[in-house]
């Protein structure tokens, strides 16, 4: 195995952007708000006007996901049962609070005003059970249900044993990755094979890989791909506005978009590393909050909507952009409490468990 295994502090980073681009993306999806209601507020418009931008942090956390796995993967003899109960205890414990938080907020809704607060999702036992076992976007569902900002995760979960193997079997040889990559872009792009969201995860963490494995090739150069990465930055928005009236015909028209602003944004967080190392660490708990944001921002906002619907505020408190802000605040404070009291303590028993048997 490769020695090159470390600790990127920036990396993780980009992963609390992703989900920050989601939870603004969800403010605007799940709440009453339109373009029309906001005028007045020059960046709630443009935050309302864009807020698809923010459909982006799954496919970025995914991508992030890739090079952050690959960093693991190819640096330690880590088995695949060992790295499946690491991902257990990271992931499932809070996805199980923020299931039983979210089934009790939304049928005390339906007791209470006769409805469930998010519209058009579908709230049974059969549908319950899916999420308990972590399968609720495997194709067995009849549509979105209850803490439907899991489904990402669910979409992870297989493809965590084949990037598992990939990784293990191609990292000795870039140009065999590379192939690998190009076949999988082709499937995303022109056929019908698998499922688009599944081609869409695998493709995504191997883009990231790719870009931890290019990374790792130029690393001597990092003041040259720095520059790079940061002409990669800016011209993005070009590239978004030009591609940005498609978005609703063809998702696979902002491939090129997303590849252009990932693979910066990662290649940018890498090399700037052995220069802010210690302003990294400082902003690491960013970082350790990210899955927290992801999964609690939806109870929060139905247990908000119930509050709302009990005439606790008035409609226009959604309109406001110190409503907006104190949000994303709350969400983030919460999310690092969640973090730091919740779920570290509870995946540090778990793998301490697994180590003792």
């Amino acid at each position: 195995m490769m020695n090159h295994q470390k600790y990127f502090y920036f990396i993780d980073v980009l992963r609390w952007i992703a989900a920050m681009g989601i939870l603004i993306h969800h403010y605007i999806a799940y709440f009453p708000i339109k373009i029309s209601d906001v005028e007045n507020s020059k960046i709630l418009s443009f935050v309302v006007d864009n807020s698809i931008i923010g459909s982006y942090g799954v496919w970025f956390f995914w991508s992030v996901s890739g090079f952050v796995f690959a960093n693991i993967l190819i640096n330690s003899k880590t088995t695949l049962f060992e790295f499946s109960i690491k991902r257990f205890a990271r992931l499932y414990p809070l996805h199980f609070l923020t299931l039983i938080i979210i089934t009790i907020l939304e049928f005390y809704s339906l007791s209470k005003f006769g409805n469930f607060q998010k519209q058009g999702d579908v709230y049974d036992l059969y549908h319950f059970i899916l999420h308990l076992f972590f399968i609720s976007e495997w194709g067995l569902q009849n549509g979105s249900s209850f803490n439907s900002a899991i489904w990402s995760v669910s979409i992870e979960i297989p493809v965590y044993f084949a990037f598992f193997y990939l990784i293990r079997f191609f990292y000795k040889n870039i140009l065999i990755y590379v192939f690998v990559f190009l076949i999988v872009f082709k499937l995303l792009l022109h056929t019908d094979l698998f499922h688009y969201v599944l081609k869409s995860c695998f493709f995504y963490f191997l883009f990231g890989a790719f870009v931890y494995f290019f990374c790792l090739k130029f690393e001597k150069y990092n003041k040259f791909f720095i520059i790079l990465s940061i002409i990669g930055l800016l011209s993005w928005p070009i590239f978004y506005n030009l591609e940005k009236l498609d978005y609703l015909k063809n998702l696979e028209n902002l491939i090129p978009t997303t590849l252009i602003l990932f693979g910066s944004a990662i290649s940018f967080s890498f090399f700037i590393e052995k220069y802010y190392t210690k302003l990294g660490k400082k902003l690491s708990f960013l970082g350790n909050s990210s899955y927290a944001i992801y999964l609690t921002h939806l109870p929060i906002q139905v247990l908000i909507l119930i509050l709302f619907n009990m005439d606790f505020f008035e409609i226009q408190l959604f309109f406001s952009l110190t409503s907006f802000i104190s949000y994303l605040i709350i969400v983030n404070v919460i999310s690092v409490i969640t973090f730091y009291y919740f779920e570290n303590p509870i995946r540090r028993k778990i793998n301490l468990i697994h180590k003792k048997y």
